[in-house]
């Protein structure tokens, strides 16, 4: 990379990242660790997350579920007027705010309005339908709070109604981190940047790991970083960026999963692993494969095909993963 475009595709500098974390360190954020009551990747750190799987229930979960390749609309970016901040007070504002984008689930209801509680989606062309709104409701591109002010300019049957929304589930919001980490696979973010070291925490890096790739998914340009410099320290990761870890020692200790399941790529081998091990290490099967076929480069290529159903029944034998390998869950 030219030495301009590095200095071209820095977020901002260094010292006003650092007043950025200096003001996360003050609500709760530490390097290395993420905190429940200040997650960045929740909604609002004041604000009760409802389950997506029960609206009824209150939780508030510590990290978006990972699903690689989730199916929901392709849509333009909506928030790359803030993604490349200038100033500390717009970086501060990107750690803090969610927008709201297509394919996010919202929770909408009015207090003392029977049966006005509606779990509604936002649509490709980031509008939501709430019935008692009256037409459809533009709300890509705002804030939950600037949703319910534009609800409650339109609900007729209640003077001053008192309306709520929550994002239920996430899902515009994306990042891809991949190589070598123990959760790589598809992130949700639930603010419109994170610093990095929230995104290190949670993808969990093998020890080893010496650099990262950043990917931008706005400007397409790619930054590599040396994960114990100080130039990582001062980087935010947008929705759209694409993140790999790299070790230059970690070739010949890991095996590589591919298809169905839940966290597709590198898998290190600490000591001896069976299929099951590794199907679990890549966080378990997606949708309902029935066969895994293990190459093996240092055997000639060879290959090994077996039916999942019959090895997790006993029925066929476990077998073993070796550092090299290449498993096809298919």
């Amino acid at each position: 990379m030219r030495n301009s475009d590095h200095k071209k595709i820095m977020s901002f500098p260094l010292r006003c990242v650092t007043a950025i974390f200096a003001a996360a360190a003050a609500s709760g954020y530490a390097d290395g660790q993420v905190l429940q009551a200040n997650n960045p990747f929740l909604p609002d750190p004041r604000i009760r997350s409802v389950s997506s799987q029960d609206t009824a229930a209150i939780s508030t979960p510590s990290i978006s579920v990972i699903d690689p390749k989730p199916e929901r609309p392709v849509v333009p970016i909506i928030y790359a007027s803030i993604q490349r901040a200038s100033s500390p007070s717009a970086a501060a504002d990107a750690v803090s705010r969610y927008l709201i984008g297509p394919g996010d689930k919202l929770l909408i209801t009015i207090d003392g309005i029977e049966r006005s509680t509606k779990k509604v989606v936002v649509g490709a062309d980031g509008s939501v339908d709430y019935p008692l709104a009256g037409s459809p409701i533009r709300a890509a591109g705002k804030t939950s709070s600037e949703v319910e002010s534009e609800i409650s300019g339109k609900v007729k049957i209640v003077s001053q109604p008192k309306v709520s929304v929550r994002v239920a589930e996430f899902v515009s919001h994306t990042v891809e981190v991949s190589g070598a980490v123990e959760r790589p696979g598809t992130k949700f973010l639930q603010r419109e940047a994170i610093p990095f070291f929230v995104l290190r925490a949670e993808s969990i890096p093998f020890a080893g790991v010496n650099s990262v790739v950043i990917r931008r998914g706005v400007t397409g340009i790619t930054e590599k970083f040396l994960l114990t410099g100080p130039a990582i320290e001062s980087q935010l990761i947008f929705p759209g960026d694409s993140i790999e870890f790299l070790g230059p020692d970690l070739a010949d200790r890991t095996a590589k999963v591919t298809g169905s399941v839940r966290h597709p790529g590198a898998i290190l081998i600490n000591a001896r692993m069976s299929l099951t091990q590794l199907i679990e290490a890549a966080g378990g099967l997606s949708g309902q494969p029935t066969r895994a076929t293990i190459k093996r480069s240092s055997d000639g290529a060879k290959s090994i095909t077996v039916e999942i159903k019959a090895v997790s029944k006993s029925k066929a034998a476990d077998p073993e993963v070796l550092p090299g390998d290449l498993i096809e869950i298919g």
